[in-house]
């Protein structure tokens, strides 16, 4: 069982690898487009987290407190999901993932949350409380509501039509769910035992 993480070329994603190797799974780095040569070889991949996505791919201008957008990362990841897609790939994406994927498929974002606590002085995650619906893959790993972590100023605002919403902050949508996919706005791969049903969900995935 093998599954590819993205991330930024500048960071080593110690966490997500830790996560995917607890599940019994081999983590495979995508960073450049010679890494998409292999994806033959992948079971699934994970849409780790990471800076602003580009908003000229959601049509949007850019907010004056957004982050310069990562265009080569941006490039490779939407290429990425496009060959996860044609191949039937399970996919997991976390924060910067759950952005990048809906506006692949026609969704787009809030480009800046003004009550973010990366713009209010904090330095740790910011936890809190989601509301989760009934009947979804999030319910049957947390039940109707979790404490969670977060760590961004963007979120999800027009969701695209083949994803459905299943978790919610009160400022933003916290997760999404669509055929082989689950992407959550919160950050997992830091939550300690309480983040480990994500990642076994993306494991049974492989395993169907």
């Amino acid at each position: 069982m093998r599954i590819g993480i993205t991330h930024s070329k500048d960071y080593y994603p110690k966490n997500y690898i830790l996560a995917v190797e607890r599940v019994g799974a081999e983590p495979f780095l995508i960073s450049t487009k010679e890494h998409l040569g292999s994806i033959g070889s992948l079971n699934a991949i994970l849409f780790s987290g990471g800076g602003d996505i580009a908003p000229e791919i959601f049509g949007q201008a850019p907010h004056p407190l957004a982050q310069a957008p990562d265009i080569l990362r941006d490039e490779l990841e939407l290429e990425l999901f496009t060959l996860a897609q044609k191949r039937s790939l399970p996919i997991l994406g976390i924060c910067r993932g759950i952005q990048l994927v809906n506006c692949a498929l026609g969704g787009s974002l809030i480009q800046h949350l003004p009550n973010s606590h990366l713009h209010a002085g904090k330095t740790e995650d910011l936890w809190h409380n989601i509301k989760i619906s009934a009947n979804s893959i999030m319910y049957s790993l947390y039940g109707e509501q979790a404490m969670v972590n977060s760590w961004h100023h963007q979120a999800v605002d027009k969701i695209a039509k083949v994803l459905q919403p299943t978790a919610y902050a009160e400022d933003c949508i916290e997760a999404l769910e669509g055929e082989n996919m689950l992407l959550v706005q919160f950050h997992p791969e830091r939550m300690g035992v309480s983040g480990y049903p994500v990642f076994d969900w993306l494991a049974e995935k492989i395993k169907e």
